[in-house]
Parts: structure tokens; sequence; C-alpha cells
């Protein structure tokens, strides 16, 4: 569409349909169907059996929450808002989990690891933070069982406000004294299944002293090609 001649509706769209890739529908079309036949028909159901009947709703809340509207985070709603939690707390997550010492609250647990405390007679922070680390419920879940000596101290900790250092923790995978950092940096297209740049920046260092460590310049290699064949051989 080059020249001194209008462009036409016709060309533009043949344009745009020739600038447009198809999307790899296997990425997200499981999640969108398990939503419409599954999630949302339970939901519907549960919330319609009686007139507080969404107040049976299982929910969780995590960092996958932070744009959801029933969030009710006060440091980020503005004045308005403010007023609508403070009136309803329990009708968001946020200051509801607070208010009944939601499981969710402790650091790192996973939906899986909630459900299996609760059926084991552990429903809130306060019955957590009292239960011992032998305790059965936390020899039938893999995160329960790495976590079962932490999950009580986490749990006072919430309760208390007050917070404590595990001297017996050991994390094998940080160097007491790295000599390199390295930050890689993807970015990658689920819903076409493109990789569409990376970058990558370093820094160096020996720990002598007066010696500044050596840093390494941001490199950014940008993938712009949208044929597959093209991308493979790039």
């Amino acid at each position: 569409m080059t020249g001194s001649s209008p462009v036409t509706p016709a060309q533009y769209l043949d344009a745009l349909i020739a600038d447009s890739e198809d999307a790899n529908l296997r990425f997200y079309l499981p999640t969108v169907l398990h939503f419409f036949r599954e999630d949302l028909l339970r939901v519907i159901g549960i919330g319609d059996a009686s007139a507080s009947g969404w107040q049976n709703l299982e929910w969780h809340v995590d960092g996958r929450c932070s744009a959801c509207d029933w969030l009710g985070h006060e440091k980020w709603a503005n004045s308005k808002d403010k007023a609508k939690i403070a009136a309803q707390p329990t009708h968001y997550c946020y200051p509801a989990a607070k208010l009944t010492g939601h499981l969710s609250q402790i650091a790192g647990m996973t939906r899986g690891a909630r459900k299996t405390l609760q059926i084991h007679a552990i429903p809130n922070t306060t019955s957590a933070a009292s239960a011992p680390a032998a305790h059965p419920a936390f020899q039938q879940h893999s995160h329960l069982k790495k976590e079962r000596s932490r999950i009580p101290l986490r749990a006072q900790a919430l309760i208390s406000s007050t917070t404590s250092v595990d001297i017996s923790a050991v994390l094998a995978s940080l160097a007491p004294a790295p000599q390199l950092h390295v930050a890689v940096t993807v970015n990658f297209d689920p819903s076409a299944g493109l990789l569409t740049g990376l970058s990558v920046f370093g820094r160096a260092t020996a720990y002598v002293t007066g010696q500044t460590p050596r840093q390494f310049p941001t490199k950014c290699f940008v993938v712009d090609q949208k044929c597959l064949a093209d991308r493979s051989t790039k």
C-alpha cells in the first residue's frame, strides 16, 4: 500500500490479515473450557443454593488475586472504596482472611495444603499456630511435609505480629560470596507460543578491597519473526 492513491478499506483489511498470526489455541483453550464447563457451573450452583450461598464458596487468597476487584486491600483502594470495604469487610477476601484467620494468610500456603489442614481439623491460623510439627496432617501433603516446622511459627507470627529467625535454615542454592550475578529476562507469548525477546545483564566481582565490581551492559535480543520456520533459523 504505497503511492499517492488512497487506501481502500479492503486493502486495510487485507494488510491486517497478512500481518496477523494464528493463535495456538492448545495453550489456553483447556483453561477456558474448564472455566465454562466446571468452575462457572459450580459457583452458580453453590451461590444459588440459598440466600447467602455465596458465603459457602471455597476461596483462597494469594498473589494471583492482586488484580481482583473483590480482594479489598485497603492500602490499594481510594477513599470511596475504603469506605465500602470498612462497611462490609467480610465481603472482601483480604479483610475476611484477616478476620477469620484464614489459612491462606500463611506464607507459601497452597490451596491443596490448606484443604488438607482443614480436613484434619486445623481450620484457621489459631489452630495452625498450636499444631505440633509431628501432627498427622503434615504427613498428608508434600508442601506440609517440607514446611511442618515453619507453618506453626508463621501462624504464630500472624497472630502476635512478631517475627523470629529460623537459625537452623539453610539456603543451599545461595553461595556465600558469589563472584558472578547474571539476570536473564525472557518474554514469551503463551497464546501464540512464540518467544518475543531475551535480555541478559551481568555483574562480576573478585571481592578485592578497592576494586569496583565489573558491570556488563544489558544485551537485548528481539525476535520479530512471526513465522516459526523463520524463527528456527535465526
